[in-house]
């Protein structure tokens, strides 16, 4: 009788250790994904603010308009087209550098753990040209929406001087 007493007691303490050990796996492995989402993520974001940047340096108005949403495009073409031109004229200079590109997510709704909506909030810091003026870049978008594909990509970008004391900035999009 003893022994039937220690062997149950062994297999249910067994039991408990290899299902607490199964939820850590679960966790870590969960973790993980969670990690390469949001670098894969990180990515994406700083990609689209090359584009923006790569378009404003070389005043290419097709490759900063290819990284907004359908959506905006369609609804707001014109404002758009002029806020890009705005912004051409705004920079003082060509150019030539910047320091760095980051962003991340900025918020969404999430349903049976799964992204159903994601925005992200991305920078563009310090860009510098050859008249030694320095500006800065914000910019935001939606990287998922499983109802309306149409709403992926930026919705603004807004340049401002840095440094500066006229506090004026660009504003190229909406707020969607």
């Amino acid at each position: 009788m003893r022994k039937k007493v220690t062997i149950t007691i062994t297999l249910i303490l067994v039991s408990i250790f290899l299902l607490a050990c199964t939820d850590k796996n679960k966790s870590k492995t969960s973790e993980i994904e969670s990690e390469k989402e949001t670098k894969l993520d990180n990515e994406e974001i700083n990609n689209i603010g090359l584009e923006i940047y790569e378009g404003l340096k070389n005043k290419d108005k097709d490759r900063i308009e290819a990284v907004f949403s359908e959506n905006q495009m369609l609804k707001h073409h014109r404002k758009i087209d002029k806020g890009i031109d705005e912004a051409f004229e705004f920079i003082d200079g060509e150019i030539v550098d910047y320091k760095s590109i980051y962003g991340g997510g900025a918020g969404g709704k999430v349903r049976n753990y799964e992204w159903i909506e994601k925005f992200y909030d991305g920078y563009i810091d310090l860009i510098q040209t050859d008249t030694g003026k320095e500006y800065m870049i914000n910019y935001g978008g939606c990287l998922i929406d499983d109802k309306d594909s149409d709403n992926i990509g930026i919705f603004y970008f807004e340049i401002s001087e840095k440094d500066s004391d006229s506090n004026e900035s660009i504003f190229v999009g909406t707020y969607n």
